[in-house]
């Protein structure tokens, strides 16, 4: 028996909501809406994560292979938490009894003498240092 669209609505606890910062440069709002937001202000793309709880496990699975797909285009990303979450809500027309706490940004990263150094296509510590079997270190 194959479960009822209402059934399946009942149990969708995000949704999402991209902008691109139009009208009314958007994403400069989006960026007064937390203390480490600002790089939302020059987004190309934006992502805001609407959920119907306040600790949404489907939240930041969703936020994680947003993050992963993007990269893998060779689209950086940035996750921002909305401190101000009413404020962030006005900006989109969000409901009330929803939450609006995390939004991320995209845009491909810089290539010019302005950051530091290339993203390393393999630039992670090794598998060995970062997962344990059986004990801390072993």
């Amino acid at each position: 028996m194959r479960p009822s669209s209402q059934t399946l609505h009942a149990a969708q606890t995000l949704s999402l909501v991209g902008t691109t910062g139009q009208p009314f440069d958007r994403h400069k709002a989006f960026s007064q809406c937390g203390a480490y937001a600002g790089h939302l202000a020059g987004a190309s793309f934006a992502v805001a994560l609407i959920a119907t709880t306040a600790d949404s496990f489907d939240l930041g699975q969703a936020a994680a292979y947003l993050q992963l797909a993007a990269w893998e285009l060779g689209i950086g990303s940035c996750i921002a938490s909305m401190w101000e979450p009413e404020k962030a809500k006005a900006i989109l027309d969000v409901p009330h009894d929803l939450h609006f706490d995390v939004a991320i940004s995209f845009g491909y990263p810089l290539t010019s003498p302005e950051q530091s150094h290339p993203p390393k296509p393999d630039g992670r510590k090794p598998f060995d240092e970062v997962v344990f079997w059986e004990r801390w270190g072993g």
